[in-house]
């Protein structure tokens, strides 16, 4: 098994899967430690991971003769890799966070699978059961409920509770409209099934206090079915809201996806607030797709900001209007060196954008869609 869209230092699960490799029964509990730290650090946050802490749960058990545990761990494993296989977790991000699977870790898990009854390991799995097809839905947050973990415990525990406790109205609405939402972590994670759904994730961003909920709200929203509704309370909530990075970064991504030229003046207002930080790089995403010709003015006003200037820049390229087009050729043909320094790699970065930006330009133009 391998994963080259992230770096397997980024978590423990190489040091488990040493420990498989070598088949030391005495250091099983020492993996088993592993994976606890794992999930109490947040090294379950894309589905790669989800689905190596899924499977090395199940090699463990096997290894054991823990038959029907191994099974319901091989059962989330191929849940995650089919979820992989609909489409990316992160849309703006594709290669982040894939799963890269073998065909022989395949096989081991359907094998784990065959040689116990995964479904009978947990009275927990039922709450799990599809009303329609009578099927387990294997969601990451049922994987994880399978072991408790010593390691989530005090405060950290206490604030993941009352966010499962908050959501769980929000929950209900969303299972009575026909939705599969047994978590609304692993329901943010999936692509967002209607617009029936956005208007209801919508219509609880104002009754939702909870950091953890609100999170997941907007990375549900995260998705052009919510535009038509999201968009303006997304943006509401930008402006509004205190600067809690955590749900701030969430909030301005979603409002960066769903923006669009209805809401120009407002995001032309909040880039050129500093009040807003670093998370106005998040809203040139909307201005790359702006039609709107005060976006390319906005651009070139702010190319040589010290903060938003490279990502003025990107949107500027990705806008293909003729009225950049000196900027970016003056942009391409600056001098840059190989040197080492933070200044020097900015430099490199900034040509590269501009010379990206004219490649898109030129293709347009030859196409004849580059705009005015």
């Amino acid at each position: 098994m391998g994963d080259d869209a992230v770096h397997p230092k980024d978590a423990p699960y190489g040091e488990v899967e040493a420990i498989l490799d070598a088949g030391d029964p005495a250091r099983y509990d020492e993996a088993d430690a592993l994976l606890d730290q794992a999930r109490a650090d947040g090294e379950t946050l894309f589905r790669v991971y989800q689905f190596r802490y899924a499977l090395q749960r199940a090699q463990l058990a096997a290894r054991r003769g823990l038959v029907d545990e191994a099974a319901a761990f091989a059962l989330g494993a191929l849940w995650q890799v089919s979820l992989d296989e609909q489409g990316p977790q992160l849309a703006r991000h594709p290669n982040i966070g894939r799963i890269v699977v073998d065909a022989p870790t395949v096989s081991d898990l359907w094998g784990y699978v065959r040689s116990g009854d995964g479904e009978r390991y947990d009275p927990v799995i039922e709450d799990y059961r599809a009303p329609d097809t009578g099927c387990i839905e294997w969601d990451f947050s049922l994987i994880e409920r399978l072991r408790p973990n010593p390691r989530i415990v005090g405060p950290r525990h206490a604030e993941l509770e009352a966010a499962r406790e908050a959501a769980r109205p929000l929950l209900a609405e969303l299972k009575a409209a026909g939705f599969r939402a047994h978590d609304l972590g692993d329901f943010a994670s999936r692509k967002l099934p209607s617009k029936k759904a956005a208007v209801i994730l919508t219509k609880w961003l104002p009754r939702i206090d909870d950091r953890w909920v609100l999170t997941r709200i907007a990375s549900a929203l995260s998705d052009r079915k919510a535009r038509p509704v999201a968009a303006q309370p997304l943006l509401d909530l930008f402006r509004s809201m205190p600067d809690d990075p955590l749900v701030k970064d969430r909030v301005a991504a979603a409002v960066g996806t769903l923006a669009r030229d209805n809401e120009f003046e407002q995001i032309a207002d909040c880039i050129r607030d500093p009040r807003h930080g670093h998370y106005r790089h998040y809203l040139f995403w909307a201005v790359s797709y702006m039609k709107d010709p005060r976006a390319v003015d906005l651009c070139l006003e702010l190319i040589d900001d010290p903060e938003l200037g490279s990502s003025a820049l990107v949107a500027l390229g990705d806008l293909r209007s003729e009225r950049a087009r000196s900027v970016l050729e003056s942009i391409a043909a600056e001098p840059s060196t190989r040197k080492r320094t933070e200044a020097a790699e900015r430099q490199r970065d900034r040509v590269r954008d501009a010379s990206n930006g004219l490649a898109k330009l030129n293709k347009a133009a030859a196409s004849g869609r580059a705009q005015a």
